[in-house]
């Protein structure tokens, strides 16, 4: 072979060598490509993962508190429906008395006015014509009375008839309202359970309709409060791409026994007594005015009056007179003042004065009005002392009210009782607040008193003011007789009344002329056994005598005026003389009616009741992993998610046998207020895992409940996720439920 032909196939070697190795890069370029994206689907798959774990965290967070809240809200509507129907039950009795109250307080001013600004009343008969028929008197007065006197009785009656107009001023639009011609029935309709004449089962009261049906409403509240938490927490878990969701307890039951009407009883008529002691509390109740709950217990379990809105001193009228306002709050509290600083003691000069005092006889006080003054003595000169202490309030206890005792004093009692800016103190001439008391606090009796109570009576009064009528009545000994009203004039002068300078300026004592006195005794007292003042041999009294043919009767008398130095000694006395003047107001001939009793159910009738904490199941702890607290106050929720990946998941799969990833969420419901269903203050919040044990038994038991969530739980997911959770060894449940 020649040199050429050796060169060609030596070429051809090389190249076949060459060739051989230029593909090993490239596979090593694959493989590394390969191992690298490998490694990108790892990183993302666990990225991927851990999103998810946190993602389901926050899920089993959501589903927990959701459901948590619910029950919480269910809670709250059922506190709130509690203390609606006691206040929808306290106004049955404060509405139910007031037609009868008003009435009656009106008629009986009416009466003693006896004007004809109300023409419906009648003919003009009481005060208004005692004044009528002076003024015409003026000119020609009866024998041994001034035309002065007679113009001064008459302007003292003038004085009466004012106040009693402004009381009947203040209560003739409540009277009118409460008593409508047109529907005379229109109250039994709002206050009354059964009312004849009303088609359709009772209760036909508005105010108990509204009682029963809030007492439906919580009924249906407490029965669907498991399921509605069941469903928002499996909502919530959807929602955020958990493929299942269960909550723990399976169907959570709320602890709520319903009650009965007696259980009313409490907030409306049994106060709660708080003696505070050492940091802790003595506690008794009592059938007074109000505001305890039936399951109290200290100090977990005290009720809204106990608890809320707090301001001590309530209803003191100087707080109504200056705010404008009755005070607010639920209870009183008691207790006694303790110095805070030392006592200062001031030095003050008094300048002596003498003084006059006029001795002789009287004819004592009345419902209203005062007698003539009788001066006010001497006042010896000098120095005198006074200290100041400062303290301050230490609180010892205080007593609860509710809402009967609230709406009844506050409200209707108050009403212009301490001020009015047009008419002062008026309404307290009228007996309004007696009669109003008397027949609420009878309704109240009826409503706990059991079916048919035997009804109480009140006297409806009938006043007679013309007093020929009352005397023909008056001596009747079948008329039943109940007060008679005379209103009593005392004048004091220097004077005699038929001396020229009677009542005047210069002769009379000062406030010779005091407001008629109104003088009320019981049964009929005619005018020859009025008690006039007794006579003795220093201080004489005439004999009562009418004054012409009105009906009006006069007795005279004499006294001493007496002036004494700023020592006190008797510079200078003289006589006096006193006349007295009955004026008839009226003789009450009026008889008994029977209170009403709103509260006319029978033993079938479906009456409003209270859902009261059950107590029974356990008692409140402050330790919330014990007691009621933990049986029924924690929920634990369970979000669930397959271990699958995006990408390649043949190759990245799990060695969890379960093929699940699971997160929990432990929520506790509180109420910090009271721990009981009368205070709207429950809520819901996370709380660390607790007592992994008691869950996966509770897990177990609850399979059997499963049914009653409707399709909103499956029973393979309580399983799946009981056996996913007892598998766990308990020093890896403590880390996982932290994690």
């Amino acid at each position: 072979m020649d040199a050429r032909a050796t060169g060609r196939a030596g070429l051809r070697r090389g190249r076949g060598r060459g060739m051989r190795r230029r593909g090993q890069i490239l596979v090593i370029a694959l493989l590394g490509m390969t191992v690298l994206v490998g490694l990108v689907f790892y990183v993302y798959n666990l990225g991927h993962q851990v999103n998810r774990r946190m993602d389901l965290q926050n899920t089993a967070d959501a589903a927990g508190i959701s459901a948590g809240a619910w029950m919480a809200r269910s809670l709250n509507i059922i506190a709130m429906n509690n203390v609606a129907q006691s206040r929808l039950l306290s106004m049955v009795p404060l509405y139910d008395a007031l037609p009868l109250a008003t009435d009656m307080a009106f008629t009986e001013v009416d009466d003693w006015i006896g004007d004809e600004k109300y023409v419906q009343r009648g003919k003009v008969i009481g005060l208004q014509a005692q004044i009528d028929r002076l003024a015409a008197l003026m000119g020609n007065p009866p024998p041994g009375v001034s035309s002065m006197t007679l113009e001064r009785i008459r302007d003292g009656l003038i004085g009466v008839r004012n106040r009693l107009d402004g009381a009947r001023t203040i209560i003739a639009p409540v009277y009118k309202a409460m008593n409508p011609d047109s529907d005379p029935d229109w109250m039994a309709r709002t206050t009354v359970w059964s009312v004849p004449g009303v088609g359709g089962s009772p209760p036909h009261g508005k105010c108990f309709l509204g009682a029963v049906t809030l007492r439906e409403i919580s009924d249906a509240v407490k029965e669907s409060a498991g399921l509605l938490s069941v469903a928002n927490a499996v909502r919530f878990g959807r929602r955020n791409t958990a493929r299942a969701t269960v909550l723990v307890p399976i169907y959570p039951r709320m602890p709520a026994v319903k009650g009965g009407l007696g259980h009313f009883a409490y907030p409306l008529q049994h106060s709660l007594k708080v003696n505070l002691v050492d940091g802790g509390a003595e506690m008794v109740t009592a059938k007074d005015i109000g505001g305890a709950i039936p399951d109290w217990a200290w100090p977990h379990r005290l009720g809204p009056w106990a608890r809320l809105l707090h301001r001590p001193r309530a209803f003191h009228w100087w707080f109504y007179h200056h705010h404008g306002e009755p005070p607010r709050g639920w209870r009183k509290s008691w207790g006694e003042r303790v110095q805070t600083g030392p006592t200062v003691t001031s030095t003050h000069v008094r300048p002596p004065h003498g003084g006059r005092r006029i001795v002789g006889p009287t004819v004592g006080g009345g419902r209203t009005g005062h007698g003539a003054g009788r001066g006010h003595g001497w006042q010896r000169g000098g120095t005198y002392t006074t200290s100041h202490t400062p303290t301050e309030f230490n609180p010892k206890g205080y007593t609860t009210y509710g809402p009967y005792h609230w709406g009844r004093d506050a409200w209707i009692l108050n009403y212009a009782r301490y001020w009015h800016e047009d008419f002062g103190h008026a309404i307290n001439d009228s007996r309004f607040n007696e009669y109003y008391k008397t027949l609420a606090d009878t309704k109240l009796e009826y409503m706990f008193a059991g079916y048919s109570p035997g009804l109480k009576t009140i006297h409806v009064p009938n006043w007679i003011t013309d007093f020929d009528r009352a005397r023909q009545l008056g001596d009747n000994p079948e008329v039943l007789k109940t007060r008679t009203k005379y209103y009593v004039v005392e004048i004091i002068s220097k004077v005699p009344e038929t001396d020229p300078g009677w009542l005047s300026t210069t002769t009379i004592t000062s406030h010779n002329l005091g407001d008629p006195i109104d003088q009320e005794t019981d049964g009929w007292l005619p005018p020859e056994k009025l008690p006039v003042p007794k006579s003795t041999p220093e201080f004489p009294v005439t004999p009562l005598q009418q004054v012409g043919n009105l009906a009006i009767w006069r007795a005279m008398g004499k006294g001493i005026e007496r002036i004494y130095s700023p020592e006190g000694e008797l510079i200078d006395e003289w006589p006096v003389y006193f006349v007295w003047y009955w004026i008839f107001g009226g003789l009450d001939v009026g008889g008994s009616t029977q209170i009403r009793n709103p509260c006319n159910w029978d033993s079938s009738d479906e009456l409003p009741a209270p859902l009261l904490l059950n107590t029974t199941e356990g008692d409140y702890t402050d330790d919330h992993d014990a007691g009621l607290r933990r049986e029924k106050f924690t929920f634990l929720a369970v979000a669930r998610h397959n271990t699958a990946v995006p990408f390649w998941r043949r190759r990245y799969h799990t060695a969890n046998p379960m093929g699940s990833v699971l997160a929990m969420s432990q929520v506790e419901i509180f109420n910090h207020t009271s721990f009981g269903l009368w205070t709207q203050d429950w809520q819901a919040q996370l709380v660390p895992v607790t007592k992994w044990s008691d869950w996966v038994d509770k897990l177990k038991t609850g399979e059997g409940d499963v049914p009653l969530t409707e399709g909103w739980v499956g029973l393979d997911d309580v399983q799946h996720v009981h056996t996913f959770l007892s598998r766990l060894d308990p020093r890896i449940a403590e880390m996982h439920k932290n994690n």
